[in-house]
């Protein structure tokens, strides 16, 4: 709901500036898209904990794959001479996905594999930057780009199964990971009416944060909840967006996107901080070796131009 919210404001605003009347109101212009399409992640990642001999004691490799979404979104530019303003924001519902989890600790091992279901994945994306036109190249514009970025999933899991035994307890497993950070960038826009292109790569750094919680009616989640973290995360990002006028400034569109993210010395520690302590004094301690995400998504745009 909040990423509804700020999109939602930040389109007010824009429509707003976009009926301002500017001296070279010839120079300005706003174009406003309604997006829907299918999308599919793969999530992984890599836990190691260490004894306290600095031994390694125990690993994890948890990996989430063949997460299927169907996504909808708004996404806008704002241009006024040279400079240009754009937003998008997307929320996405999981339809299926597949979740891997093998653990070893000391010399006991376990393998689970469960099916993915209620998942929802939430992106934010503001930036800003200037473009310059080749006289060579007509309608050909590109330059440098810069802002912000904000990606959240969660899902959860049923029909369990461990070493090839249901496995009831982890039915109902929860797991979110949050992505957020600056990044900077090059757009191009190729415009031959009625039709325009629009492509861009995208560098990001930030934070990482995710939880684990295993829910349940027999569970206690602070006993089997901890929360992972890493300042550094990196993520690239490419896109591609075509356009046709169809008529009167309405616009059809179909849009490509593909990003992939990283990020490593990261650390995971249980969120029952009273009593951890008790039950496991201090006897290991866990650290997130790496963690990947890899997002591609195909949508359907229409739009107007104002």
């Amino acid at each position: 709901m909040k990423l509804i919210s700020i999109s939602l404001f930040i389109t007010t605003t824009l429509l707003s500036l976009a009926s301002f009347p500017f001296a070279n109101a010839y120079e300005v212009g706003m174009e406003l898209d309604l997006t829907n399409g299918y999308r599919r992640d793969t999530q992984s990642s890599s836990i190691t904990s260490k004894g306290i001999l600095g031994d390694t004691i125990g690993k994890e490799k948890l990996k989430s794959d063949n997460l299927s979404y169907y996504q909808l979104g708004i996404d806008g530019r704002w241009n006024i001479r040279n400079w240009i303003l754009r937003f998008d924001g997307d929320y996405a519902w999981s339809t299926s996905g597949d979740y891997h989890d093998h653990s070893k600790f000391l010399s006991v091992s376990a393998k689970t594999h469960a099916k993915i279901n209620k998942g929802n994945a939430q992106d934010l994306t503001l930036g800003a930057g200037y473009f310059f036109s080749f006289p060579q190249l007509i309608g050909l514009d590109i330059g440098p780009v810069g802002g912000w970025s904000y990606h959240h999933q969660e899902y959860r899991i049923h029909e369990a199964s461990t070493n090839g035994f249901s496995n009831p307890v982890f039915n109902g497993v929860d797991y979110t990971n949050r992505w957020e950070g600056p990044w900077v960038g090059i757009d191009a826009q190729f415009c031959f009416c009625p039709f325009s292109l629009y492509a861009g790569y995208e560098y990001h750094w930030g934070t990482w944060h995710a939880k684990w919680k295993l829910r349940g009616p027999d569970v206690q989640p602070p006993f089997l909840s901890d929360a992972r973290k890493s300042n550094h995360a990196i993520g690239q990002l490419v896109y591609l967006d075509a356009r046709w006028d169809v008529w009167c400034n309405w616009v059809l569109g179909l849009g490509l996107k593909y990003q992939l993210w990283h990020a490593h010395h990261g650390s995971d520690k249980p969120l029952a901080k009273l009593f951890q302590p008790l039950i496991f004094p201090n006897l290991s301690k866990k650290k997130v070796k790496q963690v990947t995400w890899s997002s591609l998504s195909v949508t359907i745009d229409m739009g107007y131009s104002f």
